[in-house]
């Protein structure tokens, strides 16, 4: 399916929310984003408005920090803003897709002065700007995400914010969910090159996917439902499949904290239950490092929450497949991603039930992570941390599983000249363990 088929019933693409709230397409276009004003508003405000629309990234800075100063001077004359405020919305939605960090930045330092400023006279334009207001805040870039975040929490302090996610988080998931259904053209300028684009992009849909995941962890049960069904679908595995790998691992974030929350909701239906596996597959092929942290906290989140997944109907197939791609991840891809690869070898075999591993994929698993060890130079913090984990793993099968594993694992180790290393780590595991439950 290519992104952009898919229309949910009741929703708009990205594009045309934008002409519907906002009276224009696309956000380059500096005419339309010029056009008339009302004869009433200040024509030093108009001036000022007029530079947010420059192409001129200086320029749109400077309007916002004169934008930012008009407020302010409102404020302290006590002047309504209220002609302003149209314009002002207008704008913020073309200047948070800026790729210029800095120009993001001051646009959230602008929208908190023009919200205290306005105080209620702002709440007819607050669903216009909360959508991408949440997106920013969960944004790769730190320094945007950190000052959109402030002026949350400045703005909409605890229970208010609690308050204002209870009766507008439909605003934010529908918002959401136009953007990452629609084409990613929809987001372009005019004179984008097309890497301007697909950084534009991966920065936005990275931050969508953060913010749904964030989203999650606050949201009540009762609206937890309505998230996954607009989300968990196949153009969630596209863009577990993107180009960036940043876009790759927020997918795979995201899946793991749905599973964290509303596990059994992901399971609801055969389909959702193949995005969920579908997505596992993809992550264990996905060969670049930068990914890995992500998948292995969703793989042990998925398997923790979502224990149902070995024993639905539709999957045997599909689950079962997932252990001989656990074994050649260990064999080919851990390697490249000791410091969360290898920690994680040891709750996942301790997920996987023994009726399903059955009697080859402890071996095997082992065997892998062996070959870690060797990956490495001798001595290295990598070979110690691969060697940690084949011992835990080991000393787990020796105390949970059928001998016949632990003694070909120990001869390997034997063979292999490492006998007193993993000996010692198994002792100092299965004393922890022993400590731990007693």
């Amino acid at each position: 399916m290519e992104r952009g088929q898919k229309q949910k019933k009741g929703q708009r693409s990205a594009s045309s929310a934008f002409v519907s709230v906002h009276g224009f397409v696309g956000f380059g276009d500096e005419t339309a984003a010029s056009s008339t004003f009302d004869d009433q508003l200040d024509p030093e405000v108009q001036l000022i408005l007029t530079k947010l629309a420059k192409r001129d990234l200086t320029t749109k800075v400077k309007g916002l920090s004169e934008l930012k100063a008009t407020f302010q001077a409102y404020s302290a004359a006590q002047k309504p803003v209220d002609a302003i405020l149209p314009y002002w919305v207008q704008h913020f939605t073309r200047l948070v897709l800026c790729n210029d960090a800095s120009v993001r930045t001051a646009t959230y330092l602008c929208l908190r002065t023009s919200i205290q400023t306005a105080g209620r006279a702002f709440a007819p334009h607050l669903k216009s700007v909360l959508g991408w207001w949440w997106v920013s805040m969960y944004e790769p870039c730190p320094e945007v995400a950190a000052t959109a975040q402030e002026a949350m929490q400045t703005l909409f302090p605890g229970p208010k914010q609690v308050e204002l996610l209870k009766n507008l988080h439909a605003v934010i998931v529908n918002h959401i969910t136009d953007v990452l259904h629609s084409p990613p053209s929809s987001l372009d300028d005019a004179s984008d090159t097309k890497a301007e684009s697909a950084e534009r992009w991966a920065r936005v849909a990275t931050g969508c996917l953060a913010a749904l995941a964030q989203l999650a962890g606050r949201l009540a049960p009762d609206h937890l439902p309505a998230l996954v069904e607009a989300q968990v679908d196949d153009a969630l595995l596209l863009l577990a499949k993107h180009k960036a790998p940043a876009v790759r691992a927020a997918a795979m974030s995201f899946v793991g904290a749905l599973s964290r929350v509303i596990a059994a909701e992901l399971l609801s239906t055969p389909e959702r239950g193949r995005i969920v596996v579908e997505m596992m597959e993809i992550g264990l092929n996905d060969a670049d490092p930068h990914t890995h942290s992500a998948l292995w906290e969703m793989l042990l989140l998925v398997l923790r929450n979502c224990a149902a997944l070995w024993q639905a109907p539709l999957y045997p197939d599909r689950t079962a497949g997932l252990l001989p791609r656990l074994v050649n991840f260990y064999r080919k891809q851990a390697a490249t991603s000791p410091g969360s690869s290898y920690p994680s070898a040891l709750p996942l075999v301790s997920l996987v039930p023994l009726e399903v591993a059955g009697p080859a994929f402890r071996p095997d698993l082992l065997k892998a992570i062996w070959a870690g060890t060797t990956s490495h130079l001798p001595g290295s913090s990598e070979t110690a941390t691969a060697l940690q984990a084949y011992a835990e793993v080991l000393a787990y099968c020796a105390e949970h599983g059928p001998a016949r594993v632990t003694m070909c694992a120990i001869t390997a180790t034997i063979m292999h000249g490492q006998r007193r290393a993993v000996i010692a780590t198994m002792r100092a595991h299965c004393c922890g363990h022993s400590h731990h439950h007693a």
